[in-house]
């Protein structure tokens, strides 16, 4: 019988705080709070802009699968013909890489990028970089 009773390992200290710990459901709700994915959320630069940014938010709106609460437009200065926009929520990355580059002739806007450099757009100066309210030199 001493054998026996040898073979049971004692309860440590960690077994003990174990027992007096709040309910498995209550403790797991925490982890599942810290691990969750952040929201998508990215910032894009439109040039050649030929509308207002609530006709711009309108046709992101429209060629994305995001809603209107995610798409937010505005203007990079008075005057200018470039907006900033800003794509929150699931599928942000995507439709973000969906809209890069130049657009077709419908779109109110000629071009997005992720940054915030502009280059001379006729191809005549291809390093010239334009600034906010500079145009192209050529």
């Amino acid at each position: 019988m001493v054998a026996a009773h040898r073979q049971q390992p004692r309860p440590s200290a960690g077994a003990k705080r174990r027992r007096l710990s709040p309910p498995a459901a209550s403790s797991s709700a925490a982890p599942a709070e810290s691990t969750a994915a952040p929201a998508e959320c990215v910032e894009l630069f439109l040039g050649g802009v030929s509308q207002s940014p609530l006709i711009v938010q309108d046709y992101l709106v429209s060629s994305t699968s995001l809603g209107r609460q995610a798409v937010s437009v505005a203007p990079m200065g008075s005057g200018s013909k470039q907006l900033r926009v800003q794509l929150r929520g699931r599928g942000a990355y995507a439709a973000a890489s969906e809209l890069e580059g130049k657009q077709p002739p419908t779109a109110p806007f000629r071009e997005v990028k992720m940054h915030r450099d502009w280059y001379c757009p006729c191809g005549a100066q291809p390093e010239t970089l334009i600034r906010e309210r500079a145009s192209c030199g050529a």
